[in-house]
């Protein structure tokens, strides 16, 4: 990357140094971090005790739903598209 923008972030209390090729990207890895720390907040509440493995493990699980449903509904409105 050229002309690559450097984002300091924490997730889980660990720093990370990540390097963005635009400001959008760098809005969105920050956005992402910031995602990320409020569903191991909200993890950590609701399953007092569970381990950060553990709680990342959510996270993930979590985050993969979302994906696979949101390209289902994609899937979804293209097939609805080729078949007018």
């Amino acid at each position: 990357m050229a002309d690559s923008i450097v984002v300091n972030i924490a997730i889980a209390g660990h720093r990370y140094g990540l390097k963005a090729s635009s400001p959008e990207k760098e809005e969105m890895i920050r956005r992402a971090a910031e995602i990320a720390n409020k569903k191991i907040s909200y993890y950590q509440k609701t399953f007092p005790g569970k381990s950060m493995e553990e709680l990342l493990s959510f996270v993930v699980l979590n985050e993969c739903i979302t994906n696979l449903n949101e390209a289902k509904k994609g899937e979804e409105a293209l097939k609805v598209a080729k078949d007018r």
